[in-house]
């Protein structure tokens, strides 16, 4: 029969706690970011706005679980979202689940992806799952028949 002394359980507590504290996110899993939309649609294709409105849910296993911060994320690419080029928002103290994209200024004929996680009073929810919008033909020089 092995012996486990007294000290090992508060030592598994700590452990825990620490993982806890260096990830998390992993504290608040049962909070997500769902429903992504870009100018009140979901994944737009040409639309004429380089600042369109972006908007999302959060989802809760919890009842009383309110956004209290955010942050957006939006690149030229899906993988560029690991080291967005076109905006990170960082985190913002806010409950606001409607924001106006405020990155870098977007051309004609662009493809955005983007993902946003929030914070509640458990901590951070996971990034959402990426979500696109692109912009149309901006400026008349973009119509042509060449």
């Amino acid at each position: 029969m092995r012996r486990i002394s007294r000290g090992a359980p508060a030592l598994a507590l700590l452990l825990a706690l620490g993982t806890l504290a260096a990830h998390p996110a992993a504290a608040n899993e049962s909070v997500g970011v769902t429903g992504l939309r870009a100018a009140d649609l979901t994944a737009p294709l040409g639309i004429d706005d380089t600042t369109p409105p972006l908007s999302w849910q959060i989802t809760a296993t919890g009842s009383d679980v309110t956004q209290t911060a955010y942050e957006i994320q939006a690149a030229t690419s899906a993988d560029g979202l690991r080291h967005p080029d076109l905006w990170d928002s960082g985190r913002v103290a806010s409950a606001d689940q409607r924001v106006d994209y405020k990155g870098r200024r977007v051309g004609s004929r662009t493809q955005v992806y983007w993902r946003v996680r929030v914070w509640t009073h458990g901590g951070a929810s996971p990034w959402s799952a990426p979500a696109t919008w692109s912009t149309g033909l901006l400026s008349a020089g973009d119509w042509s028949a060449k």
